[in-house]
């Protein structure tokens, strides 16, 4: 008699089926009918109720798979830039404690405030770059480990500043926090840097802070999952 699996086991297998995998199923349900609907319209004797009807639901089922792709994107790029933004996020915050002592501390000659009031800003700017940064879009770290050729350097420095700049002017339009220090727990589910740190020590043990810094790379739309960080 051949061996049966009992139902704690088949429990086990169908909970180790990757969370990741879920979406894909939906995506070709959807690419199924999207053919299935095209395959309708190319008929030629098709009543005039039926292709309308068929037609929105060609561009509902569409608008449905961008909707999933972009999420299945979305969290490719949160899992994989999850690391190197804990890191980038962890000094923005120590160095805008560091100018908030500054500038409250008595010892601080009245002339050094102005620079260190635009150092604050600087690194408020810095805090929502990593907060906001484009889902869809591979990250560029702000304090990258790894040297980059002078060509790929010079673009990503480039599009950085371009960034920074765009979120400087949300933030003097009120479109961004003025303090996200205060408010940037809202944008990572509840998670403070604290918990978050137990997790990567959790998962890496005594990892040097280096080791958590991605390569620094050239802002764009495209996928790039052949490259580790």
């Amino acid at each position: 008699m051949a061996p049966t699996r009992s139902q704690k086991s088949t429990r086990a297998a169908s909970s180790s089926t990757p969370e990741s995998r879920l979406p894909s199923v939906g995506k070709q349900k959807l690419k199924s009918s999207i053919r299935q609907a095209k395959r309708l319209l190319a008929k030629d004797k098709l009543g005039a109720n039926i292709r309308v009807e068929t037609e929105r639901r060609l561009k509902s089922l569409e608008s449905d798979l961008r909707n999933a792709e972009r999420a299945d994107k979305e969290r490719a790029f949160a899992e994989k830039y999850r690391k190197v933004k804990f890191f980038d996020r962890r000094k923005i915050v120590r160095k805008i404690a560091q100018a908030k002592k500054s500038i409250a501390s008595s010892s601080t000659p009245a002339k050094e405030l102005p620079a260190l009031h635009e150092s604050l800003l600087a690194h408020r700017v810095d805090l929502n770059y990593v907060l906001h940064y484009p889902k869809t879009q591979k990250y560029i770290a702000l304090y990258p480990s790894a040297p980059s050729t002078e060509e790929t350097q010079g673009a990503t420095n480039k599009t950085r500043d371009e960034l920074r700049t765009r979120v400087r002017k949300a933030m003097e339009k009120g479109e961004m926090d003025q303090e996200p220090e205060l408010t940037m727990n809202k944008w990572h589910n509840g998670a403070g840097l604290e918990s978050e740190e137990r997790v990567f020590k959790k998962k890496d043990g005594k990892q040097e802070e280096k080791s958590g810094i991605a390569k620094d790379e050239f802002f764009g739309d495209d996928d790039d999952d052949e490259e580790e960080e």
